[in-house]
């Protein structure tokens, strides 16, 4: 695993692009982290593994929408506390209703 802080020298967009699909670039708000991709290709998901990643799924494309909809996005703006995302706060609202 390496860390770059935010004032290195090296441009994230290079290391992806030497990177491909063997890295992993999480950013957080203190540094980048980059590590390996794990091999997932031999792992098999149990039927309940299956139906929260589906969950996820719907409530991924459930927050992009609250997003892009003008009329939700203001009424998100307006319910969301202050320093938080609308699109992590729309997910986890999801999430918590199923």
């Amino acid at each position: 695993m390496a860390l770059y802080k935010n004032n290195s020298n090296i441009s994230i967009k290079e290391l992806r692009t030497l990177a491909r699909k063997q890295l992993a670039f999480k950013q957080y708000t203190h540094a980048i982290v980059v590590t390996k991709i794990p091999d997932m290709s031999h792992i098999t998901a149990s039927i309940k593994q299956k139906e929260k990643r589906n969950q996820f799924k719907e409530a991924v494309a459930y927050a992009q929408a609250v997003l892009k909809d003008p009329t939700r996005n203001e009424t998100y703006k307006k319910i969301v506390p202050a320093g938080q995302k609308i699109y992590h706060f729309a997910l986890r609202e999801y999430l918590r209703a199923i």
